[in-house]
């Protein structure tokens, strides 16, 4: 048949494509085929099974479950001849000299599904090769076979078999079975011949390696003597030779199959992700590098080589295709000496490998963004015992006796980074760049700066979560890629002018992004990872797709070029390769470097192309050229050229020629044929400390060079002379070892910094330079200035290796570094240094755990020593009256000390009251709220307070700063948190005025000046009291039902306290608390046939659903971009088409969707659930027109994601949560699609402790963020990693009120929704409300643009719309809709696009559309408006029809066909909750029992019989009676319609007379109330289940218990409702894992069982269930499902939530499969399955 066909450009010839995979190209004339035959053609049913080689032509053939052996010609490539048989074929192979073909049999043809026999099931077949004639045929195995081979001598043939044995023949004895190979416990896959064809070695499903003599077929048990028999042809995929293969790690990949190279040298393998690899032979290192290449879309079936090498040939299994690769041996052979490289502590540091790049999982959770939640649940899993003991400085905590009120919110004031010194180069190359607009990028820890040296500012990129490792621009300059370290480091591309984040890639890297290089034309990166293969990725950035991947060498990969026509170089140590990218760019050739004797294989750092000539540096100074030959790039080295004393470190390549960098510290200018141009030493470059070259560019009109060193310095230098162009570096800070010395000045704004570099340095804050620096003798960690001013004094010493110096401290002038005194009291290095406040006295602190104290006045004389500590000291304060200090010590202990006589102060209480002049110490009482919790691993580095007292810093070993409110006495604080920092904060200080804080990592050696940027909000508006309040607010975002849940839990808890399931349940006894367990018995005579295994072959899908989420959740229904409507409905995001009633769903919330925002584009939702212990929170984005999922972003929010909010330009996405710091986070989707693999968060804050009910994005396209709740407005605004938070100011005479709603009115206005019902004009240029208009007579709940304008809706039931001038235009009244709402507030409304229609959603659930210019409505959607819903019953009579009741009274009749509400009751008809509800047997009468809202118990226990008038149409109330004393559990009516039941909460059972309603008779009280219950078929007996679980029988005519269950065993019953007993046990667990199911139902034909569960789980199984068996879930509920009830029909299955109040009507569909056996959905007939051996009359007992 024909799949597929197309016509040429001229017209003439047709192109058409077959089911038998063959592609013919025919005269579009006559039909006639131009070609004489296919173009191409294949196998082309089930699967490709096995490929054989011709041992002399080059051919090789090939097998399939086709049925067809094809034997291919390699040049040609064309199909040379073909035969079939009536069975599929499962392998093929040659005889040695040619003549032969064997085939072996199995499987039915077109690869029916595995396990289907047929009769030719392990033949095999042996052909003529010339014309493929069969000679012989045999068949020993039953099975289908799995692979067959002749021994290389030709004597013997053997057959593998899935009956796990292989069979022997000799083919001189026409195929006489010599025996059978066992030993293998599963299918036999792979076996070979040794060379000399004695032995046999095997392998299988298995797993096992076994070897037999092929003679014998008997098993050789001794393995030692096995090992050096050598096997051709390595089929076997196991073994010493091919371990290398497989990964170190489980990946997920499994060798398929493997082939050696008739050479010996490779070792081709498939896998079963397609992939095929080449490794050297033998292949004996786990995880050994190798060549991949793909193409297959399925595991590889088979492989093999050709007779010569010259190419592989692979299949995949289920894509039936062939792949013909051709192989070619490197011809040259490299006799290049090897030279090592001097070791160095710098050269060390950068060669760093393997796991000495790997941090642990603490570390790695706290930096990465969208980890650290997962630290916080860790912490919450780990109780801390009791029984610990406590920290010590605990001990040493008193509390005064004045006790300041705590801020537990996170500050308002916020850090904004505004400058870094830093820059790394000590372990990194040729990562500092010139953009388009000539300013500079390059890396600093988690940062890149963009630093414009002419206005001198620089702005960051702070995306990265690690150390940025790598950078490189575009050949334009105009783009930047950027690279980090970690476990699954990402690349991150971005616009080096506005910083915009263009595609972020990750997934494939490990460890660190070595290095990254973009193509000529931008196209491509090219990165080479840290993983122990240092694998080479190249990326399609734009559609962030993989193109090929490579291992390039075990030894570190330092550095790539990328040149024209898509060639790459990569050099690193001893490795020097080049790689060419073709077949459309999917695999990469790779061909080592021929250096012979013309050089050295060494080390090699760095590499350019010009033009066509590969130019390398190498450790020993040289460059490598590597000219072209015959005008194409030649992998052999033509020439070496000296050109540095040491290591090329760097080079780079402008219009007229190329510049190197050298670790002697010069730059040398090349021309483009490489000849010597000129150079600079950049040790003229004063003060350049440490010269070495690590960084090269040259600035685009070719004036300037730019200059990295490895003491990370930047110079800038003219291109010309080597001149430096300015005074010093542009960038500077300490280049080696830790950096931890900092001190800021008392009075100026400057600080000074000392590090392990021996270089003390000042620093201006306001000019962001150096002022002065000066050389030490010795490295220092230390220093201090006096409060003055005047002196800096600065402590010698950096531990490890004892040194000259340690313990030394020296005092210099400020104003000229002039050495004033030195002293030396210790033989340990100084930790800590610090003055009196008075300046009267300094402090040091060794490593000797003392703390000495030195007289100022009386020459730095030594007059006290304080020894109290244990440990060394990390951290000391001084009161402010210089009378005492307080230390602590790295064993946390926290010691108070006389400063005068050095005396320890054993009572802490005795200074409880003392004031404290600074907070360096991160223990004591005010810093109890800093403390991390102990499982976290998180250590507090360096603590300080603010001067003026309002704000604390600490820093931790995670590199990261909080800032809190002070004091900090109290746990719960809130913080703001700030990144940048790679490893441990060295130290952080606040400067003079608090207008900067100063921080200092250890490791990064980098500096960090933050700009305090305070609040200055001052509120002018009036307390709004009482008018303010409104019970909405608690409800909102979703709170709604969490005050439900804890309502039910209470209740649960309550209940089961005096149960013994409860007690039980609390003790862990899964068997104890399941009491009903005893009351089980089985019937008499139970029918297997009844007892089936398999899930039923049925798909359970959402036909719809009833019940907008609008109650607890505002502004949450929407048109999309189509005109359809979006909202959410319990743990679904719903999309409803008017126009055919029909509904789309998105589904995967693991809880309730309690938010939900629409993009401006119609195109994107994003929805919120709601989080609880069991799960964390997370944020859907989805399309708006399909519910498809589009991303789950990262999980955060440790509450429920109570708020979201889209940009404007649909790339940015904010949530709010509901925890008690309300934290926001931003997300950014550079694409705007949202379909980005790795979209992350790029920013969080905590908010303020008020709750949050508005979150709104104001700018232009994104930023501002506007967020408002209960009297607080805030504007947040995006800084790199963090939120800026501004309060906004309440104007005079408004009222400080509850914010409810809002919109980005235009380009300088926020309209606001308030309380009191007035709108709030916000501006968004002062960030003050000064402007208010009255609006609604009540709260005004939501809003929304309408076009230049906006409409209202408001509490009064009132929507309004205004101009954009906020002029009334018209008003509606939901109160003219029909039909009418419970609830008139109204919480969503909107408008189409065209804003000729409009939504509105009332509080009571009601959804409505409204045509604005006629008034005319439409209910679209509605449920039950309340608190819970429980009451559910299918019509028994019509299959259409079923009933639901609520909490709000009301009682609905929907049908099922036309998916709506034919009949409602108002809520005062019946006045009550309706909890139970039951039909008539013929469908007459509904009875409804009321009572279970406990704040309107009036009625509890009623019933009350409705019936639907013919006269009106309307349910009437028939009947109304009350005998028991609370509320109604269950009700049912008799089978024989005689007779209703009511179970009551007051634990009784009432049987009614259906007659005339009478009470027949009260059953005897059961210790817990009764919960469900059911009819025997002949209506004499009832089964019971009580909120306890005991299953109870009951005498329905005399109300008594029954003596034994077994009186009932083999009673059928006429409906299955009761959660419990023999039929269903099989539904409940038996492990401990505790699961309350609170509902079931038998379907009508007595063959399906539905349950639901509190955790929100509906399930259907076959019916009885007496065991664990499989069954089909539904999606839509996330929580308490309250009843689930079959149609009459069985067509559907209705569901209803507890807390969410939706309806669920889900639709059964049978599944099935076309004719190629792809699994479809058939809908033509719904009718279920039968049961096989099921008889009508067959009823199971409980």
């Amino acid at each position: 048949s024909v799949r597929s066909a197309c016509l040429s450009e001229d017209g003439t010839r047709l192109l058409v494509g077959t089911k038998g995979s063959e592609i013919f190209e025919i005269s579009a004339a006559d039909g006639s085929d131009l070609q004489g035959g296919p173009i191409t053609a294949g196998h082309f049913s089930g699967e490709v099974r096995g490929i054989a080689v011709h041992p002399m032509k080059s051919e090789f053939a090939t097998v399939g479950d086709d049925g067809t052996l094809r034997v291919w010609d390699v040049y040609s490539r064309n199909l040379v001849k073909s035969t079939v048989f009536d069975v599929g074929l499962r392998c093929v192979a040659y005889h040695p000299n040619g003549d032969l073909i064997v085939v072996g049999l199995g499987g039915p043809l077109g690869g029916a599904p595995e396990g289907t026999k047929t009769k030719k099931d392990g033949a095999f077949v042996v052909l003529n090769e010339p014309d493929l004639t069969a000679t012989y045929e045999a068949r020993d195995s039953k099975v289908p076979l799995t692979m067959c081979k002749f021994s290389p001598d030709g004597e013997y043939m053997a057959v593998a078999s899935e009956d796990s044995c292989v069979y022997l023949y000799s083919t001189a004895e026409d195929y006489e079975s010599i025996g059978k190979c066992r030993r293998h416990t599963g299918p036999v896959r792979r076996f070979d011949f040794s060379d000399d064809s004695k032995y046999l070695q095997t392998s299988g499903d298995d797993q096992e390696l076994f070897f037999f003599n092929a003679g014998t077929a008997q098993t050789m048990g001794n393995l030692s003597a096995m090992k050096d028999v050598k096997f051709p042809g390595q089929s076997v995929v196991y073994g010493w030779s091919t371990a290398g293969a497989f990964p170190k790690v489980d990946n997920g990949t499994t060798i398929t199959a493997t082939a050696r190279s008739f050479s010996g040298n490779i070792l081709c393998a498939g896998d079963n992700f397609g992939n095929v690899k080449m490794f050297r032979w033998p292949c004996w290192s786990l995880g050994a590098a190798c060549h991949e290449f793909r193409g297959h879309s399925s595991p590889v079936a088979d492989l093999v080589f050709t007779n010569e090498d010259s190419h592989v040939i692979s299949c995949g299994g289920s894509d039936r295709s062939l792949m013909q690769w051709r192989h070619k041996e490197d011809p040259l052979l490299d006799d290049a000496d090897v030279v090592d490289e001097p070791e160095s502590d710098d050269y060390a540091e950068e060669l760093k490998v393997g796991s000495d790049l790997e941090k642990d999982e603490e570390t790695e959770a706290a930096i990465d963004r969208d980890q650290d939640l997962m630290l916080k649940l860790m912490e919450k899993k780990f109780e801390e015992d009791p029984q610990a003991a406590l920290e010590p400085w605990l001990e040493a905590v008193a509390e005064p006796m004045a006790i300041p009120k705590p801020d537990l919110a996170a500050p308002i004031e916020a850090l904004q980074l505004e400058w870094i010194h830093g820059y790394r180069a000590q372990d990194c190359r040729q990562n500092l760049y010139y953009t388009s607009t000539g300013a500079l990028v390059y890396p600093a820890a988690h940062v890149v700066v963009r630093l414009d040296a002419v206005a001198w500012q620089q702005k960051f990129m702070t995306n990265h979560s690690d150390s940025v490792s790598a950078l490189s621009v575009s050949p334009d300059r105009k783009l930047v890629a950027s690279a980090q370290e970690g476990r699954r480091p990402s690349i991150v591309v971005w616009d080096a002018q506005t910083m915009t984040i263009l595609q972020v890639l990750k997934g494939f890297h490990r460890r660190s992004v070595v290095k990254v290089v973009w193509s000529a034309d931008s196209r491509l990166l090219a990165s080479v990872g840290a993983d122990d293969d240092h694998s080479l990725a190249i990326h399609d950035w734009r559609d962030d797709v993989l193109l090929a991947t490579a291992k390039t060498s075990k030894r570190k990969v330092v550095d790539i070029a990328f040149g024209e026509g898509n060639r790459l170089v990569t050099c690193g140590v001893k490795h020097l390769g080049f790689w060419q990218l073709h077949r459309g760019g999917r695999h990469l050739r790779f061909e080592k470097a021929m250096i012979s004797t013309k050089g050295k294989l060494q080390a090699f750092l760095c590499a350019v192309w010009v033009d066509d000539t590969a130019v390398v540096g190498s450790g020993d100074g040289h460059l490598y050229v590597f000219n072209p030959v015959d005008g194409k790039a030649s992998r052999v080295l033509t020439v070496t050229r000296k050109a540095h004393d040491d290591m090329v470190n760097a080079l780079c390549v402008f219009a007229h020629g190329v510049v190197s960098g050298g670790k002697d510290g010069v730059v040398k200018l090349w021309s483009r044929d490489l000849g010597p141009v000129s150079e600079f030493d950049m040790r003229n470059c004063k003060p350049c400390l440490y010269p070495r070259v690590r960084a090269l560019d040259v600035s685009m009109d070719e004036k300037k060079i730019l200059v990295g060193t490895q003491g990370g310095e930047v110079y800038e230098i003219a291109l010309v002379d080597g001149k430096n162009m300015h005074n010093g570096p542009l960038i500077q800070s300490h280049f080696r070892g830790a950096l931890l010395g900092l001190a800021v000045h008392p009075v100026d704004p400057i600080f000074a910094t000392v590090g392990d570099d021996a270089t003390l340095r000042i620093w201006s804050v306001k000019d962001m330079k150096v002022l002065m620096a000066k050389e030490l003798d010795s490295a220092a960690r230390s220093l201090a200035f006096s409060p003055d001013g005047r002196l800096l004094a600065v402590g010698l010493g950096r531990g490890g290796a004892k040194a000259t110096r340690d313990g030394a401290f020296i005092v210099f002038q400020v104003s000229d570094l002039s050495i004033m005194h030195e002293g030396r009291d210790s033989q340990e290095w100084v930790r800590e240094l610090s003055f009196s406040p008075d300046g009267r006295r300094m402090t040091i602190a060794t490593q000797d755990n003392q703390v000495i104290v030195y007289d100022t006045g009386d020459g730095f004389a030594r007059s006290a020593v304080i020894t109290a500590h244990q440990a060394p000291v990390n951290a000391l304060d001084w009161s402010e009256d210089s009378l005492y200090t307080m230390s602590t010590d790295e064993a946390k202990a926290l010691k108070f000390a006389d400063a005068q006589s050095g005396v320890q102060i054993p009572v802490a209480a005795a200074l409880k009251d003392v004031r404290w002049a600074t907070q360096t110490c991160s223990l004591g009482w005010a810093a109890q709220g800093l403390q991390p919790p102990k499982v976290s691993k998180e250590m507090l580095k360096s603590c300080d307070r603010s001067n003026k007292g309002s704000l604390v810093a600490v820093g931790d070993n995670f590199g990261r700063i909080k800032l809190f409110n002070a004091p900090t006495y109290s746990q719960g604080h809130g913080y703001a948190l700030y990144r940048g920092h790679s490893g441990g904060l060295g130290r952080l200080r606040w400067t003079a005025n608090d207008t900067h804080l100063i921080s200092i990592g250890a490791a990064d050696r980098c500096i960090f000046q933050w700009k305090v940027l305070k609040d200055g909000a001052v509120q002018e508006g009036d307390p709004a009291g009482d008018s303010a309040d409104d019970s909405e607010v608690d409800r909102d975002c979703g709170a709604g039902s969490v005050v439900a849940r804890q309502k039910y839990a209470d209740l649960l808890e309550e209940t089961l306290s005096n149960s013994e399931a409860g007690d039980a349940k609390k003790k862990g006894n899964t068997k104890e608390s399941k009491p009903w367990v005893t009351s089980v018995v089985p019937p008499s005579k139970v029918n297997p046939a009844l007892e089936l295994s398999d899930a039923p072959p049925l798909s359970l899908d959402i036909d719809f659903m009833f019940g907008a989420r609008v109650g607890d959740v505002r502004n949450a229904v929407r048109y999309n971009a189509a005109g359809d409507v979006v909202f959410p409905a319990a743990a679904c995001g719903v999309v409803y088409s008017s126009s055919s009633h029909s509904q789309l769903f998105h589904t995967g919330h693991l809880g309730d969707v309690v938010s939900m925002a629409l993009s401006s584009s119609g195109l994107l939702v994003a929805t919120g659930d709601g989080g609880d212990a069991k799960f964390q929170a997370q944020v859907h984005v989805w399309d708006a027109l399909t519910g498809k999922l589009l991303v789950a972003l990262p999980r955060f929010h440790t509450g429920s994601v109570a708020l979201l909010a889209w940009s404007k330009d649909g790339r940015w996405l904010a949530s709010v949560g509901s925890d008690e710091h309300h934290s926001v986070a931003v997300y950014l989707s550079p694409s705007g699609t949202w379909e980005e693999a790795n979209i992350s968060r790029v920013a969080s804050s905590s908010g303020p402790l008020a709750k949050m009910l508005l979150t709104l994005f104001i700018g232009k396209e994104s930023f501002p963020l506007i967020m408002a709740g209960e009297k607080h407005v805030e504007f947040l605004d995006l800084n790199g990693a963090t939120l800026l938070r501004t309060r906004g100011v309440f104007g005079k005479r408004k009222k400080i009120q509850p914010i409810l709603c809002g919109v980005d009115m235009n380009e300088d206005m926020v309209v606001c929704g308030t309380v009191t019902g007035h709108l709030y004009q916000w501006s968004k240029q002062s960030r003050r409300c000064d402007h208010q208009l009255r609006a609604h007579e009540g709260a005004v709940y939501a809003m929304a643009k309408d076009g230049a304008g906006l409409i209202t809706g408001g509490k009064d039931g009132f929507v309004i719309q205004w101009d954009s001038e906020l002029r009334k235009l018209s008003t509606i009244s939901v109160l003219d809709v029909s039909p009418l709402p419970v609830s008139a507030a109204i919480h969503s409304v909107c408008t189409d696009a065209l804003s000729t229609k409009m939504l509105i959603a009332t509080k009571s659930g009601e959804v409505y559309e409204v045509v604005k210019d006629t008034g005319a409505s439409m209910l679209l959607n509605e449920s039950h408006a309340t608190k819970e819903v429980h009451a559910l019953a299918a019509h028994p009579v019509n299959p259409d029809r079923y009933a639901t009741a609520g909490d709000d009274g009301a009682v609905r009749i929907w049908s099922a066909s036309r998916r709506l509400a034919l009949y409602r009751t108002a809520p005062d008809l019946i006045g009550s909750a309706v909890r139970a509800i039951t039909w008539s047997p013929d469908g007459g009468v509904l009875v409804c029992g009321c009572g279970g809202d406990p704040d309107n118990s009036a009625k509890d226990g009623a019933i009350v019989v409705l019936e639907i008038m013919a006269s009106s149409g309307m349910l009437e109330v028939k009947h109304e009676d009350r005998k028991a004393k609370k509320a109604v559990n269950d009700i049912k009516y008799a089978p024989s319609g005689n007779a209703f039941v009511v179970a009551s909460e007051d634990g009784r059972v009432y049987i009614h007379e259906a007659s005339d309603y009478s009470l027949r008779t009260v059953c005897a009280k059961s210790s817990t109330p009764i919960k469900t219950l059911d009819w025997s078929l002949d209506s004499r007996y009832l089964a019971c289940v009580s909120r306890g679980m005991d299953l109870i029988f009951l005498d329905a005519n005399s109300g008594k218990q029954l003596a034994t269950p077994a009186m009932v065993r083999d009673t059928p019953w006429a409906t299955h409702t009761v959660p419990v007993g023999y039929s269903v046990q099989g539904i409940w667990p038996e492990t401990e894992k505790f699961v309350d199911i609170q509902t079931v139902d038998r379907s009508a034909n007595e063959r399906l069982l539905a349950a639901g569960d509190d955790e929100g789980n509906v399930k259907v199984s076959y019916f009885p269930c007496t065991h664990d068996k499989p069954s089909i879930s539904a999606l839509g509920h996330s929580s308490h499902v309250t009843k689930v009830r079959f149609t009459s029909d069985d067509q559907y299955l209705i569901s209803v939530g507890g807390f969410s109040r939706s309806v669920i009507q889900y639709k059964f569909k049978r599944l099935g499969a076309d004719e190629n056996g792809v699994g479809v959905m058939v809908t033509a007939d719904l009718d279920l399955p039968p049961l096989p051996g099921a008889q009508e009359d067959d009823k199971q007992g409980q």
